[in-house]
């Protein structure tokens, strides 16, 4: 790991609750400090300042100034006694108001089938507005308020009141959608031929943006086309080299935001996501490319069946370990049938890198690994009987030195038989596991010391003896998962695997909680560091004991 790579993220998210789209920041002291006091008040007083916040957003003038004891009463219906000789732009107040009624609903949700009506969902409001879903974050400067609602059916998610929404159509009016036509097309254009490059073309797309007082989105998509159509040549992204894209995948395993990796290896944000898929595939294609079973295609329907092992899997020599799915013979099958998947999958990422087809190749993945991790915990009675045979004595008798010098070096050699097996060899693997054990101890290694990560069961960590281990989560992340609390600890199982949970796409946590990809993909990266500081917390408090 690079020195560099330990900086913590400047951009912490502490207090954001739950995978839900990022809070909106107050532009007013008074209004943020009204917000923080609601969090302490009842229910009813909540939804009732609530309600009168929304009111006065129907009233507030835009280039008007409020003074802050007019705001203080309106709010809670107290009058301050000290005059406060300060004022508030209405249109910063709006701003505000609809951030707090956002931020506070989150504890007293609007009922599914209350008196005001059924709340409209984000989607659904862009459709009666005729708008992209995400030219509604925009519109909250303008009163579109959003409260958090109770479906009946789900979790809870934003939604809009119907009589505000059309309040909202009827005194604020519907967006007009921005078009792009022929005069402002060639003005992009020329504004970025005369720009210089600069860093790359997210760099040129956010100065001619500035410039010229247009969306970036809307001078990405003019940029690009005209370089369809051979009209302008602009910069292309760096691509990030075989050791980069290495250094990435293992800080990202650690922890460490993308956006962090991105600059530092001041490149931007997509280059790396496309870096750490490449250089996925690489680590898959020289891992399959071994051979790990020899299998057939058709089997993968069998996948269903991996064991929901736990990462922070071990070794165990003396203690045996129940297959679970017909043993050793089960889990040969079940491993050549996720092996296979992850073989299909690969192929299809080759061929197109669509985010479902990685989702796929992430589940595959998990399953392989399981299985695999499966198989060998049940092969532990063949070795722990080889063991026994070579100390005569019972593998627990065996001196600690003794036994941690001869143990990772078995199970290596246990793991290469493994992978030059096929299905066929599944019900004579338990015999063949015993001939190499008791062949490797014939001539076993000189005592060494004790193997990094050894546990109190004087076992063997799995996760150091896969080929593939940069492409799993940290299996130190299960050890500290009581440090995360609620939905928090939910959504980690889910999307990293953990505590043997399946592996969920980003795509199907968004569904279950009502809320885009984006907010799911910015609450994992949260996760992650926080994941990261609890392990490097519990290491340190080790070390002191």
């Amino acid at each position: 790991m690079v020195w560099w790579m330990q900086v913590e993220c400047c951009r912490c998210t502490t207090g954001r609750d739950d995978a839900v789209p990022p809070r909106p920041s107050f532009r007013t002291r008074a209004i943020e400090e009204l917000n923080r006091h609601l969090s302490f008040a009842p229910e009813a007083a909540r939804v009732s300042r609530l309600e009168a916040a929304e009111a006065l957003i129907r009233e507030i003038d835009s280039d008007r100034a409020y003074p802050i004891d007019f705001l203080v009463y309106r709010l809670t219906g107290y009058r301050p006694e000290d005059v406060v000789d300060e004022q508030v732009v209405g249109s910063a107040l709006r701003w505000d108001l609809v951030t707090m009624i956002q931020n506070a609903s989150r504890k007293c949700p609007l009922p599914w089938d209350g008196p005001r009506g059924q709340p409209l969902d984000m989607d659904a409001v862009a459709a009666r507005l005729g708008c992209a879903r995400r030219t509604l974050r925009g519109l909250r400067r303008r009163g579109l308020v959003f409260w958090w609602m109770s479906p009946t059916d789900g979790p809870p998610r934003l939604g809009c009141p119907p009589d505000m929404l059309e309040w909202f159509i009827e005194h604020v009016g519907v967006p007009d959608v921005v078009g792009v036509d022929s005069q402002r097309r060639h003005k992009i254009i020329a504004t970025a031929s005369q720009l210089e490059p600069g860093s790359g073309l997210a760099d040129l797309v956010r100065r001619v943006a500035a410039e010229l007082g247009i969306g970036e989105s809307i001078v990405r998509g003019v940029l690009r086309r005209a370089v369809d159509r051979g009209e302008v040549a602009l910069p292309s992204a760096r691509r990030l080299q075989r050791r980069e894209a290495t250094v990435a995948l293992r800080s990202l395993r650690q922890g460490v935001a993308v956006v962090d990796i991105a600059r530092r290896l001041r490149v931007g944000v997509p280059s790396v996501h496309r870096a750490l898929r490449r250089q996925r595939l690489a680590v898959l294609d020289r891992c399959l490319a071994r051979g790990c079973l020899k299998v057939d295609v058709g089997q993968e329907g069998l996948m269903d069946a991996a064991p929901p092992l736990c990462w922070d899997a071990t070794v165990v020599p003396h203690v045996h370990h129940a297959g679970g799915v017909g043993g050793a013979a089960g889990l040969v099958e079940t491993l050549a049938a996720a092996v296979s998947t992850l073989r299909v999958c690969r192929e299809k990422v080759h061929a197109r890198s669509s985010e479902e087809v990685f989702a796929c190749l992430d589940r595959a993945l998990v399953d392989m690994t399981r299985c695999w991790w499966a198989l060998l915990q049940q092969l532990g009675a063949a070795m722990g009987a080889a063991l026994a045979g070579w100390a005569r004595c019972a593998v627990g008798e065996i001196p600690s030195p003794v036994l941690a010098g001869v143990l990772g070096p078995m199970v290596d050699r246990v793991i290469e038989t493994v992978r030059k097996s096929s299905v066929s060899d599944g019900p004579r693997l338990q015999d063949r596991v015993r001939v190499v054990s008791d062949r490797f101890l014939v001539d076993p290694p000189e005592r060494g010391g004790m193997p990094m990560g050894a546990s109190e069961a004087r076992g063997v960590f799995l996760v150091r003896h896969t080929p593939w281990r940069w492409l799993l989560p940290d299996p130190r992340w299960e050890r500290v998962m009581g440090g995360l609390r609620g939905d928090d600890a939910l959504l980690a199982s889910q999307r990293f695997a953990l505590e043997g949970e399946r592996l969920h796409a980003a795509g199907e946590c968004a569904r279950m909680r009502g809320c885009s990809v984006q907010a799911i993909a910015a609450r994992t990266g949260w996760l992650r560091r926080r994941l990261r500081e609890l392990v490097r917390t519990q290491g340190a408090a080790a070390r002191a004991d």
